[in-house]
């Protein structure tokens, strides 16, 4: 059934009024569940719309399967005709007759075809009719290929790719799945990173906010100079537009999070909530050269493009032998015997045995075939070098990745104790006159900086751990 797009545009304009109509996670009084890297790539799994296409395909590569199989499948023929004609042998005398055929076939994959059935002839039969008996002639016929289309025939070759193609199909719908689990990673880390940049930011204003009250009372109290308040409050100000620029970026990173999430009837889920992100995640470590061997020979039996290539060439060479197959002279041996019933038949068996040959004289079209599907295989050999080259530097790429963000999140980590001890040390000097708001307030600024350094070599880290899992197909 064919929606027209203002049917589709009436069904969108009643979700987002319901949705409109609906509290949000966010206001709810139950606080939603901690979305977990593990949950949301389950969920992104079960509902995507990319898998959902990918299953159809998948799907539609079995549909292929039953259709090729379909060539195999027995058939019930029958024919019958009443022939008025003039006589050969005395010209101007009518003659009738009549011939009926009735009979079960089926064709084998090696080529052979099978025939069982009755016909019968009575009458004024001409050539090159045979009559038969009374009540006819029972018989059964095989037709067998000797060389040309014996076992690798059209047909036969049709459903040998197909019951390849679903396997096939099945690694292909993993591609996919790797590519957009890939990328949903790539997109969570991000709005956990967010999240833990716009909490810096909200530490930030809250010292912001309680040195300015202290500042004024000391101000008001003459014990610090009226433009210090003011230094504190323009702080605050400078604070709340950081603040407002990264919770831009966490919503941002939400919205493009929610692209992955959808429910099980193929409608886009609801957002995720800020109170959703977790609040621990595992400490990152370095990867050893034994990870990246284990990797590179994980990656040999479960990258699907190792997979699907070799379906390829699986199905490649069978086009290859049935081009070889094709260059052969056709000779088919045929038989057919039976026996009369009724009156006027003959004792003994009706048999009919014979040979038929086909010699082409020239071989353009099948050499043509064969050269095809030979060049084939040896693109596909080197697709494969050149596939396994790509996958094993991938690894040690994304190893490497992995390994320098470890680095980098520990010397952050480093820096941000040296930032935060020195912004403890303006303040307490602040507090006893020694210093100046401006330092106390470039201090600060420089221990969140090192934070989100931190937030930021962390956010690497593990996005360099998904694609190290997709290069090696264990994601």
């Amino acid at each position: 059934m064919v929606v027209s797009t203002a049917s589709t545009i009436s069904v969108f304009a009643q979700q987002l009024n319901q949705m409109s109509a609906q509290p949000s996670i966010q206001d709810s009084t139950v606080d939603p569940p901690t979305l977990t890297l593990e949950d949301f790539l389950a969920q992104v799994k079960a509902n995507h719309p990319v898998l959902t296409l990918a299953t159809l395909d998948r799907e539609m590569a079995s549909a292929k399967r039953l259709e090729t199989q379909g060539a195999f499948d027995p058939s019930l023929n029958g024919e019958g005709s009443f022939n008025r004609f003039n006589s050969s042998s005395a010209v101007g005398k009518v003659q009738e007759a009549i011939d009926s055929r009735l009979t079960a076939d089926i064709l084998t994959r090696y080529g052979a075809k099978l025939s069982a059935g009755v016909k019968l002839a009575r009458g004024d039969v001409k050539t090159p009719l045979s009559p038969t008996g009374e009540t006819g002639e029972y018989f059964g016929e095989v037709t067998l290929p000797l060389l040309r289309g014996a076992r690798f025939n059209p047909k036969a070759v049709k459903e040998k790719q197909a019951l390849i193609g679903e396997p096939m199909a099945a690694f292909k719908y993993r591609r996919k799945e790797l590519e957009l689990l890939l990328k949903a990673i790539e997109h969570y880390w991000k709005w956990v990173g967010n999240s833990r940049k716009l909490t810096v930011e909200k530490q930030l204003i809250d010292l912001a906010e309680f040195r300015a009250g202290a500042v004024k009372d000391r101000a008001d109290a003459g014990d610090l100079p009226q433009i210090t308040a003011v230094e504190a409050n323009r702080e605050v100000k400078r604070r709340f537009g950081s603040f407002y620029a990264t919770q831009r970026g966490f919503q941002e990173s939400t919205f493009k999070l929610a692209l992955f999430l959808w429910d099980t009837g193929g409608e886009s889920a609801q957002q995720p909530a800020a109170s959703q992100v977790p609040d621990t995640v595992y400490t990152p470590v370095a990867y050893t050269d034994d990870q990246l061997a284990d990797g590179k020979l994980a990656a040999l039996s479960g990258r699907p493009e190792l997979n699907v290539l070799g379906f390829s060439k699986e199905i490649t060479e069978l086009d290859r032998r049935l081009a070889k197959n094709n260059m052969l002279p056709k000779l088919d041996a045929f038989l057919s015997q039976g026996v009369e019933t009724g009156e006027d038949r003959i004792s003994g068996a009706v048999i009919k045995a014979g040979v038929k040959v086909s010699v082409p004289l020239r071989w353009r079209t099948v050499k043509g075939q064969l050269q095809q599907a030979e060049l084939s295989l040896q693109k596909l050999d080197v697709q494969q070098k050149q596939l396994i080259q790509q996958i094993f530097i991938d690894i040690e790429d994304s190893v490497s990745a992995i390994n320098r963000a470890f680095d980098r999140y520990e010397a952050a980590s480093e820096e941000l104790d040296f930032a935060q001890q020195l912004a403890e040390g303006e303040r307490t000097k602040f507090k006893y006159g020694d210093t100046t708001l401006f330092l106390v307030n470039q201090r600060e600024r420089s221990a969140a900086s090192a934070n989100k350094k931190v937030i930021d070599a962390m956010v690497d880290y593990y996005q360099a751990v998904g694609r190290f899992n997709a290069v090696t197909g264990q994601l």
